[in-house]
């Protein structure tokens, strides 16, 4: 049991590929972990302005929105604490092991991308026009926040930081898929009895189609940002990344260090 432990975990976190979730190559790391604050305090007061009088935990948990929501919000505070920890030099001892913190943010923020843009999609093109209630202000403020800015939310942190997209950890995505699938039909057909949404009624071909429109659209975000670590983030700033794994957990990375004698002219 404990070798085909160490097995899963190696092949889902190979020892050359280390996680850099602390880096942040186009302002300093201090800078980052002010962003990461910000991002969030802003993902939380979404969440708020958005659930607050609306209904219990349980039942806001049926919309694929609200995980995401969810999904959002935790990966920016497990990024955060994560940073913290690491400037505060809490994974010395660790001797360049991840920790399970690290793990989790890492797979938390690779989800939580790579589904937003399909949540959008949805929500925008199948069930948008078919809800009725009433176009008011406060409407489309709501939608705005959890359809959009949720995403852009997470594109602001993509664009940051260096952290890189594994393929073979598209198996999660498929998890995530599955276990949002099995609380929606369980809402369906075991306790209201009633759609969560119109579009989705497990009882036609459109509904499944919808679902793997969804799954393919999460797998082609995910792989643009796997493009995007590869093609721009890898070639530009790769040598500078490896220097900076090199260095001692809490220290200067070498971002910073390469910034100072630039400073001093």
């Amino acid at each position: 049991m404990k070798n085909c432990t160490l097995r899963i975990k190696e092949y889902f976190w190979p020892k050359d590929r280390p996680l850099y979730l602390h880096e942040c190559f186009l302002v300093s790391n201090k800078f980052l972990i002010f962003l990461r604050m910000f991002l969030f305090l802003f993902s939380f007061g979404i969440y708020t302005q958005t659930n607050i009088n609306v209904g219990s935990f349980y039942k806001n948990f049926m919309y694929l929105t609200y995980w995401g929501e969810i999904l959002t919000m935790s990966t920016f505070l497990t990024l955060l604490v994560d940073n913290i920890l690491h400037i505060q030099g809490y994974y010395r001892e660790l001797k360049n092991e991840e920790s399970h913190l690290s793990r989790a943010a890492h797979l938390l923020f690779e989800i939580a991308f790579s589904y937003e843009l399909a949540i959008v999609l949805l929500f925008w093109f199948a069930v948008y026009p078919t809800q009725t209630d009433a176009r008011t202000s406060f409407y489309y403020t709501t939608n705005v926040l959890v359809h959009g800015i949720c995403l852009t939310l997470l594109w602001i942190e993509n664009i940051f930081n260096f952290i890189e997209f594994f393929p073979r950890h598209i198996i999660i995505l498929v998890i995530f898929a599955i276990a949002y699938s099995i609380d929606n039909a369980i809402v369906v057909f075991c306790i209201n009895f009633d759609y969560v949404y119109t579009v989705l009624t497990w009882t036609d071909v459109l509904s499944y189609i919808y679902v793997i429109g969804c799954i393919l659209v999460s797998f082609l975000h995910f792989f643009i940002g796997w493009f995007l670590f590869r093609k721009w983030k890898v070639k530009r700033w790769g040598s500078l990344i490896k220097k900076s794994y090199d260095m001692a957990p809490g220290s200067p990375s070498s971002f910073e260090m390469e910034r100072k004698p630039s400073l001093k002219k």
